[in-house]
């Protein structure tokens, strides 16, 4: 029984997080895609590969993945086409980014059976705009975040926020986990609430909860720091029991506030230190400190755009 409220609750979340788009009919977004004028499109992208990185050296755009099994499609927007692409032509990172629906569908369906097309060219500095144009007008299902350039939203309903208090009333009503609570020094405690098992465990340590759950640890980091819950591969919720500035090292006198723009996902997210970004992106703070020192014109990680602050 609590399974099934549990999926029913998922379902009302989702229904009411994928209607942020303005509305449009189904017939409408259907003739709005079949009425779509591409600059490119690439049926067999492995047999094009050669091509299509020419064709798309030096230019930012939008691009649009599209299932020719189920006919869904995903929209994204680079400031580098060709290596953004590429990227995705890696099994590697399909694999490491697995949470995101285009690449777990890449993994099941493969190539094959997907259509790339390059919507259109533009200035670097009105991608955003036009993957939001896009977004409104073909409402990709693939697509997790709804709005080019920001984090998920969720607005809780009612049943979901009295489901998360329950938990936790449920959890620290336990003396065992209160004093386990209460001994723990580290600051990195948190809990996860699984709403498909009506579970609630606790974790020490973020790699520990990603290695279990099978969930990249910087998701779960951006889950913990974000200013509004969200709910992770549809199942998870992460609540901090401790102070998350603890998550990376504390911020010195002499630190320097860097921004890092994710040309993958187009999302800017702003760090009080270098040592701080140098976590979230799970690399070493010196490696930020030589790439900015150099200048390099190419993004960090052929993904990241740093720019102290």
């Amino acid at each position: 029984m609590k399974r099934n409220i549990s999926k029913f609750l998922i379902k009302n979340i989702n229904l009411k997080y994928f209607s942020n788009f303005p509305y449009l009919n189904s017939n409408l977004i259907e003739k709005n895609r079949l009425s779509r004028k591409s600059v490119l499109i690439y049926k067999d992208i492995l047999k094009d590969k050669q091509h299509m990185q020419e064709a798309l050296k030096n230019k930012s755009g939008i691009y649009m993945w599209i299932n020719n099994t189920n006919k869904k499609i995903y929209i994204g927007s680079s400031i580098d086409l060709r290596n953004r692409i590429t990227s995705y032509l890696k099994n590697s990172v399909l694999i490491r980014d697995s949470s995101m629906p285009i690449c777990t569908a890449l993994l099941k369906y493969g190539y094959s059976e997907f259509t790339l097309e390059v919507l259109e060219f533009c200035d670097k500095d009105k991608v955003i705009e036009r993957e939001n144009y896009y977004f409104e007008l073909f409402q990709p299902e693939y697509n997790i975040v709804k709005v080019a350039g920001q984090p998920p939203r969720i607005d809780y309903t009612p049943e979901i926020k009295k489901k998360i208090s329950d938990s936790l009333k449920e959890f620290f009503a336990n003396v065992e986990n209160r004093e386990i609570r209460s001994l723990s020094k580290q600051g990195y405690e948190f809990i996860v609430i699984d709403i498909l098992d009506d579970t609630v465990t606790q974790y020490h340590a973020i790699k520990a909860a990603a290695r279990k759950l099978n969930i990249d640890r910087r998701i779960i980091t951006k889950a913990l720091k974000s200013e509004t819950e969200m709910i992770i591969s549809d199942r998870y919720i992460f609540k901090s029991l401790g102070e998350m500035e603890n998550l990376g090292n504390k911020v010195q006198a002499s630190s320097k506030t860097i921004s890092v723009l994710d040309l993958e996902t187009n999302i800017k997210t702003t760090y009080k230190s270098i040592t701080s970004a140098a976590n979230a992106l799970n690399v070493y703070p010196q490696s930020l400190n030589t790439y900015l020192k150099n200048k390099s014109d190419k993004p960090f990680k052929n993904r990241y755009i740093l720019n102290l602050e």
